[in-house]
């Protein structure tokens, strides 16, 4: 699966993402909250949701709103770590 447009490519040190939901609080925070959890596997090789959702929450009270949005956060972490063959069937 790729997202990326033929020819589309990232500067290689590219700025803040720029995302906002409708309150800027549910689908924005999961999704800041991802890229954050990421950040930190990249640098250190370890990842916690819960401190992540409260680094995204001292910006940005409320963040992250529901337990499908929590996980969703552990889903799309687990899909990063275990890659794409290992998640095929498991769409609970």
């Amino acid at each position: 699966m790729s997202t990326r447009e033929p020819g589309f490519s990232l500067p290689p040190q590219p700025g803040p993402i720029l995302v906002h939901c409708s309150a800027g609080v549910g689908r924005t925070g999961t999704f800041c909250a991802i890229d954050h959890a990421l950040n930190c596997l990249t640098k250190t090789k370890a990842v916690s949701v819960q401190e992540s959702v409260l680094a995204i929450r001292k910006m940005r009270h409320l963040s992250v709103v529901t337990l499908e949005q929590y996980k969703f956060i552990y889903k799309v972490i687990e899909y990063v770590l275990l890659g794409e063959e290992s998640n095929k069937g498991n769409h609970k």
